[in-house]
């Protein structure tokens, strides 16, 4: 959701920043539960996820916000395809429609 907003308002500084968190969320998870209902996360999120955050990281380095839009949007979806390819249709993301955090100014 940080890494929405960021984009949204134009900092590429945070958005780069939230990007990389969530590279490293996913790589904690990995080391965590490297192996679930016999599918590798590894694996799971190099084939259906990897390219989508490439994608998200391509369109903050060239500071775009209608690539940077497009491009969550398509990683949105992607989360959900790997949320269902591990039997977890149930967790549904998307992109956010509200501000949820009132306390942070998402402004460079």
């Amino acid at each position: 959701i940080k890494l929405y907003f960021a984009g949204q308002a134009k900092n590429w500084t945070l958005a780069a920043f939230e990007l990389n968190e969530l590279r490293g969320a996913m790589a904690r998870i990995g080391r965590t539960i490297p192996t679930y209902r016999n599918v590798s996360f590894d694996m799971a999120v190099a084939s259906i996820f990897a390219d989508k955050i490439k994608t998200v990281d391509a369109a903050i380095k060239a500071a775009d916000p209608a690539q940077f839009g497009a491009a969550y949007g398509e990683m949105t979806q992607a989360c959900n395809v790997c949320h269902q390819s591990l039997e977890h249709p149930f967790l549904k993301i998307t992109v956010p429609d509200a501000a949820n955090y009132p306390d942070q100014d998402f402004r460079p």
